[in-house]
């Protein structure tokens, strides 16, 4: 099986893939905002309020008042109905986070059984463009051993050398040894569509 031919028959399952992974993150990444937002306002807005009310003069002091209660009727309000439920929306990010990064791991095991159908292994794998340093076909290949075997303790100095190097660009895999990247992995290599995943895998073909 040539590298074109194995795209094709994966297809229909990595575009029902690779939109879950990006809309989980989305949202997650939108909630994280919107409670930062409504923070940063409530903040604001009382410290002016408190500065008016350091003035002796009644007038600047009733704006002070007047900022002070805008502030807890708007977004203060809000805030707190946000935070109200924050456990909850702390722990819905949680499990999303954990699909997300579940399911960019699928991803990059479709790009791994890629390689292995077509070449049998990385060693006879062309290597693809260069990611921070590192061959695409080792990125594929290490994410994913990495994605699969992080939990055990014990990855091989491959995925260890692959991620040290990445790391020296991206510190968001810093963490390799503590948890799943692929997610990170995904991210890293652009893959928001299937033709930016296609484009990649033929370049291994």
């Amino acid at each position: 099986m040539d590298m074109a031919s194995y795209l094709s028959e994966i297809r229909h399952a990595c575009e029902s893939v690779l939109p879950s992974v990006w809309s989980e993150w989305d949202a997650v990444e939108a909630l994280k905002g919107k409670i930062a937002s409504l923070t940063a306002a409530t903040v604001e807005g009382y410290r002016r309020a408190e500065a008016f009310q350091q003035f002796e003069d009644t007038d600047d002091y009733m704006l002070g008042v007047g900022i002070h209660w805008d502030t807890y009727f708007g977004p203060d309000k809000e805030r707190y109905h946000a935070k109200a439920s924050l456990p909850d929306l702390e722990q819905q990010r949680d499990v999303r986070a954990f699909a997300c990064t579940s399911l960019a791991g699928s991803v990059l095991q479709f790009a791994k059984q890629g390689i292995s159908l077509v070449h049998g292994g990385i060693q006879n794998c062309p290597s693809g463009r260069i990611v921070h340093g590192v061959e695409l076909k080792s990125v594929i290949w290490q994410g994913r051993n990495q994605s699969m075997h992080w939990e055990e303790g014990q990855l091989r100095p491959a995925v260890r050398q692959c991620f040290k190097a990445l790391n020296a660009a991206d510190p968001a895999l810093g963490d390799y040894l503590q948890r799943n990247v692929a997610f990170e992995v995904v991210r890293l290599l652009e893959w928001r569509e299937f033709a930016d995943f296609e484009a990649d895998l033929l370049l291994l073909a």
